[in-house]
């Protein structure tokens, strides 16, 4: 049965969101063990008070019972697909965190998050087809560049000005793909597909804020 209300914590920010299908069973749980977690390791996420990710790949996001957001660490390294999931995912963790948007400004922070993952679907559907995917460094750049206007009074100037830097890091494409072209066809698809898994996540963020009260 679906909740009804306005989630006034972020555990029912997070129940609310398992119970509207925006996360799955193991993601609720190691978000609520990770209200008060220390993670370590490469990709770890940690979210909540007192929370702290550390390692390759980490991403600490502190924050508390009523959805502030108080401190971020962002720990990422990797090739521009490995960064993009990594910020992906931290966009993903800091959207559950943040109180619920203004009516006015979740149609606009959900397309600002659809607008990334279609140029993510883009990149990734043209380098299967081992074709440069053109265009995309540039429409990456136009989306770093609108991200703290975007989504900064959701989620923090400080975040999104991090997510931001990161973003500018890793916008290149069309460069990282024409690396992987002589790859083998499967370890090829395992590459591209990293683009694909970080537009889930963005289109995870945006399924987030429409079922937020």
């Amino acid at each position: 049965m679906a909740m009804t209300g306005s989630p006034k914590t972020r555990l029912d920010q997070l129940k609310h969101a398992l119970a509207s299908g925006v996360i799955d069973q193991d993601t609720f749980n190691a978000a609520v063990a990770g209200m008060s977690a220390n993670v370590s390791g490469g990709g770890a996420i940690a979210q909540g008070a007192g929370a702290q990710a550390v390692g390759a790949g980490g991403i600490g996001i502190g924050g508390n019972n009523s959805g502030n957001i108080a401190n971020i660490v962002l720990n990422i390294h990797g090739d521009d697909a490995d960064k993009q999931i990594e910020i992906a995912r931290a966009t993903l963790a800091a959207t559950l965190l943040a109180p619920p948007a203004d009516p006015g400004r979740k149609q606009a922070i959900t397309d600002y998050y659809l607008d990334i993952a279609g140029t993510l679907h883009e990149a990734a559907d043209s380098l299967r087809q081992l074709q440069v995917p053109r265009g995309t460094c540039g429409q990456m750049l136009f989306h770093a560049d609108k991200l703290p206007a975007t989504i900064g009074d959701f989620i923090g100037q400080d975040l999104a000005r991090a997510l931001q830097a990161k973003l500018r890091e890793s916008y290149s494409l069309e460069a990282f793909g024409a690396q992987y072209f002589g790859l083998p066809p499967a370890e090829r698809e395992l590459k591209f597909g990293q683009l694909d898994e970080a537009a889930g996540y963005f289109e995870a963020a945006a399924r987030a804020i429409r079922v937020r009260r």
